[in-house]
């Protein structure tokens, strides 16, 4: 099952085998969780490694 909360800020989901999980969907917290389980943005050498066509800058503050 998937549903949302009316606002567009979050998603459930839940099905028999998982159990019901909230997700946050607002730019600004889907940025924020990201960047914690990441451990903060990139080094500008593993940028340069991944996205070496794009300049650098700092993505998690």
């Amino acid at each position: 099952m998937i549903q949302g909360d009316g606002t567009g800020d979050s998603l459930y989901v839940a099905n028999q085998d998982v159990p019901s999980h909230a997700y946050a969907l607002a730019p600004a917290s889907v940025a924020a969780a990201v960047c914690a389980r990441a451990g903060g943005g990139l080094t500008r050498e593993a940028w340069a490694d991944f996205l070496a066509e794009v300049p650098y800058r700092r993505v998690c503050t």
